[in-house]
């Protein structure tokens, strides 16, 4: 359905045709705004639009947007890595990157922003219509091009970091490749590839990524990362994993480089079990109370052993899930009238999850560093809702790696901005109120 919208600036009224439409990769309902012109006669739909000349050219740009992502990548080594790594290329690159940042959508769509924004005159006569773009994602997305761009970027952002962050996500799409394969997502059987990334664990930035089929097992995965970003120079003496990377063979070889790591223990393993039956029923106890986020929760340390292997167990108990979780399977039990001696161990584990590391690390700390894990998770939500990586719609191999490039290189600059703004202003509201900043285009 579509609507006109007007707003009032200065003397003058703008009118915009806004079509709502339903995202359905996204779930959730989105608009598409179009500028029409100032209004002559509301009445009669008549709008005076002096963005074109009379060969179509633009001469009122969006300007705030896009000036300010420049301004403040230019002084960061990422836009030097960009420069030297893509070259003739370089350009197009960056402004593909800011459409993703500003107007994010298919790239088919690129070229529409890009005569409508400021960015023509930061990098003039670009060429970037649909088919133009593909060619650009299967240059950049070639296996050197992407070596080289990772071997210079990575050495703009482990200077001052040793930790790692690495998760995965699914990728779902309905592309013809053979890293498209069934698997679990979100609930869900789809069609997807995995998408893994690899952060910074101080500071969240982007590191490194991979793309794998949709099927393999995340627990095949940290070892090899970890090889090719040692190729890379990346020289890390910890990493944080989620529990979907745990196996006795990670944490095996984890242990064999010397490596330290902290993740969580999947519920399924008999060590987990295990645990639960000798700790849980004494930790809630003064001694173990912790704070972590106005939140009390009770953290018991334990050592064990896990495959000749001499690691840390870390109990924790989180009061009010506890409850939660406790009040749910009851309700669910005494309904069926099902409850047995089996019950009150079933209790034990309600609001209870178990951090495993080869370090042994403060009770009062163990939890702030493992969340710190969810810098990568707010990443993969960003990727997905605010820059559209989904739905993919690529075909060959090297322009998907393209195309995940495009999106990582968006990605590291979102953090940059969101680093630079601080916690005063979200990146999106400021990006939306820049763009009310126009700029008048003349011919000297």
């Amino acid at each position: 359905m579509a609507f006109i919208r007007y707003r009032k600036i200065g003397n003058n009224e703008y009118a915009y045709s806004v079509q709502a439409y339903w995202d359905s990769t996204l779930k959730k309902s989105r608009q598409k705004t179009t500028y029409l012109g100032i209004v002559v006669d509301k009445d009669k739909g008549i709008y005076k639009n002096p963005r074109k000349d009379s060969r179509g050219k633009e001469l009122i740009l969006d300007f705030g947007d896009t000036f300010i992502i420049d301004q403040t990548l230019k002084k960061s080594p990422l836009y030097q890595v960009i420069r030297h790594s893509f070259g003739s290329f370089a350009n197009e690159i960056l402004a593909l990157s800011y459409y993703k940042l500003c107007s994010p959508g298919a790239m088919s769509h690129a070229y529409n922003f890009y005569k409508g924004n400021y960015i023509n005159q930061v990098f003039p006569d670009l060429r970037i219509k649909s088919q133009r773009i593909s060619e650009i994602l299967k240059t950049i997305g070639a296996e050197n091009v992407m070596r080289e761009f990772f071997t210079q970027y990575i050495k703009t952002v482990t200077d001052k970091e040793n930790g790692l962050i690495i998760d995965s996500t699914a990728l779902p799409n309905h592309i013809n490749t053979p890293f498209s394969m069934w698997s679990h997502t979100d609930n869900n059987i789809e069609m997807s590839i995995k998408f893994l990334f690899v952060t910074t664990k101080e500071f969240g930035h982007p590191l490194y990524f991979r793309y794998l089929p949709g099927s393999i097992p995340d627990v095949s995965l940290v070892t090899n990362t970890l090889q090719e970003l040692k190729f890379f120079g990346v020289k890390s003496s910890f990493a944080l994993l989620d529990a979907g990377f745990y196996s006795s063979e990670n944490i095996t070889k984890l242990n064999e480089a010397d490596l330290a790591f902290l993740t969580r223990l999947p519920s399924s393993r008999k060590i987990f079990k295990q645990l639960i039956t000798e700790v849980a029923p004494t930790i809630e106890k003064a001694h173990n109370a912790t704070k972590y986020n106005n939140r009390i929760l009770f953290v018991k340390h334990k050592e064990v052993e896990i495959d000749d292997m001499h690691l840390n167990a870390y109990v924790i108990l989180d009061p009010i899930r506890k409850q939660r979780e406790t009040s749910k399977l009851l309700s669910n039990l005494l309904e069926d009238d099902l409850i047995d001696d089996n019950t009150d161990n079933a209790l034990l584990s309600k609001g209870i999850f178990i951090l495993i590391s080869s370090d042994t690390i403060e009770t009062t700390q163990v939890v702030p560093l493992y969340y710190k894990r969810q810098k990568v998770e707010e990443l993969f939500g960003i990727a997905k809702d605010d820059i559209d990586i989904l739905p993919l719609r690529i075909h060959s191999e090297s322009t998907l790696r393209g195309y995940l490039l495009i999106n990582f290189i968006a990605l590291s600059i979102y953090v940059l901005l969101n680093t630079a703004l601080g916690n005063k202003y979200r990146l999106e509201e400021t990006l939306s109120i820049m763009r009310n900043l126009k700029c008048k285009i003349y011919n000297d």
